[in-house]
């Protein structure tokens, strides 16, 4: 009870048990603090805290432990402490009680303290910099490395803070380890080989923790036998790890391909989804070149079996190269059959032996932290026939495959299209999920993104995770104009498009007083016809109005654009929206020739399917709720969109000015209460808002016709 945040309940609960002579007496004194806190009275919380142990009552080492952690904590959070008496009273918990929660905040403590400091030497003037790299030097000796070894520790010892704890440990280690060697330039030459050393150490620190053994040993470390993190752990880093292998430090590189080595022999099969691409690329960047070097290398140190494996995932991934290549013309004959084409029989074979996974959220983008062993999930056994040409530019195909448990499982296979942006996307959605899994109202209220597994095969190929039982928002809502005989025509839309070419008509006229005369909001209508029984009828708008808001709040922290009417997709079978389509991420969209003017999609009849309330109901209070969860964890998120920054594989080119950090700074101020809704004329939010002033002001804005009026026609602002 007290982890869903009903504490009154969870204090009636113990101190009943505690009558009874329960042991639940134990959990009590911390369940009485953690209401003065949540209560929003934080010094009577530490103050009854620290009573508790400052009267030496008879409790548990653990249970004591947690008092002084909290104590610290919240103490340190109302009023900034002195850094030793911090660090003193986290110890203190530690020796009383050795566990996840104490590593992990003593290594946010030290965290918090690095991090200003690298974000001081980043942007110092040349003229300073000498004193700022000095400054920062002694630091990797003493934050750094203390904030990772913790880090490490509380994964080691609990799978539940691995969230937190392992993106920010990766972090930590390889973005200190490239400031610190960018900055070798400006150090004098005697100094130099200390830093290196520096760097070096945080190395072998890594390596210590996360090079695992071999299979069949313990997780236990040579180095001061020390216990090491589980790698089915350590595979939630693997994005980050991968786009990392062309690190500027070599040492740093070797560290991360040794630990990449030992993944690759616990869950061989999800790191070669990984891996393949990058070796496969035929882009030219050093970054890219540096890392096919570094993979070629990896492969080279494999056993017999995994070079059979190799091999097998190779061949999937070339016959569905040649899927993607082929002419659509070779399919527009319903009798062509997909076994008869020559790139399939030549495969046909080995694909049947291969043992390969299929590219399914349980075998790729399972929840790691709940599992033991790498997923062994349904795996290759044959390639369907049918296969459907789609009528988008790109002409993609859609195939299926039989799996090794008789289900078929339909895939589509894309290519011209560099699918990267969309994997880190998916990433964010799955890191959403389980962020939504530890707050306490989003996991009473069920919160979940729907997502699809997307696997990179080369450059622009892509092998995309089919969902079932999906309608383009702008299908439906033609269909529902098409039924009750309204809506605009295309022709007429056209006409009036000349009209404001002609400077006759005003964009704002336009949509006031011909398109929205004949375009009336009617997607509840949509609702009615597909669900006929009340309850489910109800059920699935509870389910568009929560998946609508998650995502809007999720698309406007990554910039997240081009949302038309074909790019988000409602489930016929449970009205659950879901978006598809992230190339145009960071802001793309004001950079258009028609640049956009809205954060999300939040149209007449987006907003006529949320029911009487409108936006005022369920949609702000989810969008709220998902918009603070984001805020209260930033440093996970930017964790795994920096991966991004760093994949050698991506050209930014010339939209970032050759620095796409400007774009991360600007979801950065977005994470910490900034919106910047004018950033078009340069105009920044002075001040940060809390998750409901933003909430009002981001609805405001999306649903404002001054805006929506403004959008790229063809967007269609009316649907």
């Amino acid at each position: 009870m007290r982890k869903r945040s009903k504490i009154d309940a969870a204090l009636q609960a113990v101190q009943h048990a505690a009558a009874q002579g329960s042991t639940a007496t134990c959990v009590k004194y911390y369940t009485e603090a953690a209401k003065l806190w949540h209560l929003k009275e934080p010094a009577r919380g530490i103050e009854f805290a620290e009573a508790v142990v400052r009267n030496g009552t008879v409790l548990p080492a653990e249970v004591t432990a947690k008092m002084i952690l909290y104590a610290t904590k919240w103490q340190n959070e109302l009023v900034p402490q002195p850094e030793d008496d911090v660090v003193s009273g986290y110890r203190r918990a530690l020796q009383l009680h050795d566990g996840a929660k104490g590593h992990l905040f003593l290594a946010q403590f030290y965290d918090g303290l690095y991090e200003p400091m690298a974000a001081a030497s980043a942007a110092a003037p040349a003229s300073m910099k000498l004193h700022a790299t000095a400054k920062l030097t002694h630091s990797a000796e003493v934050l750094v490395t203390h904030a990772i070894r913790h880090y490490a520790k509380s994964l080691v010892h609990s799978a539940k803070v691995s969230s937190i704890a392992l993106p920010r440990a990766m972090t930590l280690w390889l973005e200190h380890s490239a400031l610190m060697f960018a900055e070798i330039g400006h150090i004098p030459p005697a100094n130099r080989a200390k830093v290196d050393a520096g760097i070096q150490e945080l190395n072998v620190l890594m390596e210590s923790y996360f090079v695992a053994e071999a299979p069949g040993g313990h997780h236990q470390s040579h180095h001061n036998n020390q216990a090491k993190v589980s790698p089915i752990l350590t595979m939630q880093a693997l994005p980050q790890l991968i786009s990392r292998l062309a690190h500027a430090h070599q040492g740093t590189t070797a560290s991360i391909a040794k630990i990449l080595l030992s993944l690759l022999s616990i869950c061989p099969q999800q790191v070669l989804w990984g891996l393949l691409p990058v070796v496969r690329s035929i882009k030219q960047p050093r970054r890219a070149t540096v890392a096919k070097q570094q993979v070629a290398q990896l492969f080279q140190r494999r056993g017999a079996e995994e070079s059979r494996l190799v091999e097998s995932v190779s061949t999937v991934f070339t016959a569905f190269l040649d899927i993607c290549n082929a002419s659509p013309d070779l399919f527009t004959d319903p009798r062509v059959r997909l076994s008869q084409m020559p790139f399939i029989r030549k495969v046909e074979k080995a694909i049947a032996t291969s043992h390969c996974i299929l590219p399914i959220t349980p075998n790729i983008s399972p929840n790691w932290s709940t599992l033991t062993t790498a997923p062994a999930g349904p795996t290759f056994s044959a390639f369907d026939d049918a296969v459907e040409v789609m009528s988008s530019l790109q002409k993609p195909k859609r195939m299926a495959v039989i799996g090794s448990d008789g289900v078929k499982y339909p895939f589509l296979c894309k290519a011209k299209d560099d699918p990267k942006k969309d994997i880190r996307m998916m990433e964010i959605v799955n890191r959403m999920n389980l962020l939504f899994q530890q707050d306490p109202e989003s996991r009473k209220r069920r919160y979940r993104l729907r997502g699809y597994v997307v696997a990179a095969l080369g450059d622009d190929y892509a092998l995309i995770e089919w969902v079932s039982h999906q309608c383009a928002l702008r299908r439906a809502v033609d269909d529902t104009y098409s039924v009750d005989g309204t809506g605009i025509r295309t022709a007429t839309v056209r006409s009036l498009m000349a009209k404001i070419d002609g400077k006759t008509l005003t964009r704002m006229d336009m949509f006031k007083k011909h398109i929205l005369v004949d375009a009336k909001p009617v997607f509840h209508q949509w609702f009615y016809h597909k669900f006929e029984d009340a309850a489910k009828w109800y059920q699935a708008r509870q389910r568009y109005t929560v998946s609508c808001a998650l995502w809007c709040a999720v698309g406007h922290i990554v910039g997240l654009g081009d949302r038309h009417g074909e790019n988000m997709l409602i489930d016929t079978n449970t009205g659950e929206a879901m978006h598809v389509d992230f190339a145009c991420m960071f802001d793309k969209g004001e950079s258009l020739q028609e640049p956009e003017r809205v954060r999300f999609r939040l149209t007449q009849n987006v907003v006529d399917a949320l029911g009487v309330l409108g936006v005022d109901g369920g949609f702000r209070s989810t969008f709220e709720t998902a918009l603070r969860t984001q805020i209260q964890n930033k440093s996970e998120i930017m964790c795994v969109l920096e991966t991004l920054l760093h994949d050698p594989l991506i050209e930014w080119g010339d939209r970032a000015k050759a620095d796409p950090r400007q774009l991360f700074h600007r979801v950065r101020r977005r994470l910490e209460g900034y919106l910047d809704l004018n950033a078009r004329s340069k105009e920044m939010d002075p001040v940060a808002q809390d998750a409901s002033h933003q909430t009002s002001r981001l609805i405001e804005h999306a649903t404002h016709w001054d805006n929506l009026s403004m959008m790229y026609i063809w967007w269609m602002a009316w649907v």
